[in-house]
């Protein structure tokens, strides 16, 4: 549950694959949550895990845990590794996998001004149909701008703050990885976009008494790369319900996080590409244990309903995250 932005999308994020929009709200980091800290200023370490698998179509079961997904599964030094296709078009053990690991920070420059950055280090894996692929880089960083519209914090009872913010992904990283045969691999399993993208969040946040929410709306705009992909508007909606516990010294927030996301998919050459759209809730619980300045973070989210754009399609699994963040500031 902390205020994170950035396919993945989450959120991002950004955020990324052909059953696509991990890469709103996770890779490009825009992945939105609240901490009690929420208007300081802070350094984070963020891990998010994101793991597609199962053909819905075809009544496969999805599994949480699949072999190799997570953990690196063959050996070398090679960026990206494939083996020969075999005969198998719709294996239960075909996944992708997009796993980044983030530096995060946020600045207050000013009492209702906030300034926050993202630089991404991502592992993205996907095995089909035998053949696998695995892509180590650093990813396209982000910068964000935000406002506190409102800001009603003293009141005993109800308190609430409304945020209204601007980001911009620079598409730095190349996007032209290729496996050993020397043929570019999916966009979506690229570490960088080739693009860069422009996002607009509203973040509401309110507690009263104990109980809390937080309800963070995402629209993000890419532009087109020099292979002439573009990604389509995303739309990522976060709705946080949480509580909070005091112990001695410690506070607990329990919460139940879900998050809606959806896109179209990937344009090329202006021609809608088949199978690249997503529509997807995914909910599931987490907690912060903050401790003085330092905040614990940990989530795990299911897929609870999703519309597939393609027979061909993986299902949206799961999606995990954790995270360390040292608070600092008045």
């Amino acid at each position: 549950m902390l205020l994170i932005i950035m396919k993945q999308f989450s959120f991002v994020l950004a955020f990324t694959l052909n059953t696509f929009l991990s890469y709103s709200c996770d890779i490009c980091g825009s992945f939105m949550g609240i901490t009690p800290h929420d208007n300081r200023s802070f350094v984070q370490l963020m891990h998010r895990f994101r793991l597609f698998n199962g053909y819905r179509v075809y009544n496969q079961p999805t599994s949480l845990v699949v072999p190799g997904s997570y953990w690196r599964t063959f050996h070398g030094d090679d960026t990206t590794h494939s083996t020969v296709q075999g005969t198998n078009p719709y294996s239960t053990f075909d996944y992708e996998s997009y796993k980044v690991f983030e530096l995060r920070g946020k600045w207050f420059f000013h009492k209702r001004w906030e300034l926050s950055a993202i630089l991404p280090f991502v592992e993205n894996k996907s095995r089909r149909n035998n053949v696998q692929i695995n892509v180590q880089s650093l990813a396209d960083p982000s910068v964000m701008i935000a406002y506190h519209l409102v800001q009603k914090l003293d009141h005993p009872v109800t308190r609430h703050r409304l945020i209204v913010g601007i980001g911009f992904k620079a598409g730095i990283v190349p996007d032209d990885k290729t496996d050993l045969s020397g043929k570019r691999i999916d966009i979506m399993l690229q570490p960088g976009s080739g693009s860069s993208d422009v996002f607009y969040y509203l973040n509401y946040i309110g507690l009263w008494r104990n109980f809390g929410w937080n309800s963070n709306t995402m629209l993000k705009h890419s532009f087109t790369n020099h292979h002439s992909e573009q990604f389509a508007p995303a739309w990522n909606q976060t709705l946080v319900l949480f509580y909070k516990i005091s112990v001695k010294n410690v506070q607990l927030m329990p919460a139940l996080n879900s998050n809606f996301e959806y896109t179209k998919g990937v344009y090329k050459a202006k021609q809608l590409q088949t199978g690249t759209g997503m529509q997807v809730i995914m909910s599931g619980p987490s907690v912060d244990v903050v401790v003085k300045r330092m905040v614990i973070s940990a989530g795990y989210q299911i897929n609870v309903y999703e519309r597939l754009s393609s027979a061909n399609n993986l299902s949206s699994a799961s999606r995990l995250f954790a995270g360390l963040t040292y608070n600092f500031g008045k």
